[in-house]
């Protein structure tokens, strides 16, 4: 994986906290971050515990649309944001 590894904790904190108080569903949730559901699952038991803040910027940047989650969720982590989305 490219990019600085980080811990996937602060990132799998926030999806239990989406799952619990919204009513989306993990493999909803996995589409709109551009992975397969299984990759989510994966996150979520602990199965894998670090990535790459390049890979966290495509998913949560891109894919959904919230570039300001990165550095809320990665306060001190080294990184540069791209702020330009796809074209559609």
């Amino acid at each position: 994986m490219p990019g600085n590894l980080v811990d996937l904790q602060p990132f799998v904190h926030w999806v239990d906290d989406l799952l619990a108080h919204h009513s989306y569903s993990r493999a909803e949730l996995a589409e709109l971050l551009g992975i397969d559901p299984s990759r989510l699952r994966k996150f979520l038991v602990g199965e894998q515990k670090r990535i790459s803040i390049d890979t966290l910027d495509e998913m949560l940047s891109h894919k959904l649309g919230r570039p300001d989650l990165l550095s809320t969720l990665y306060p001190d982590a080294s990184y540069s944001c791209s702020t330009t989305l796809p074209k559609p």
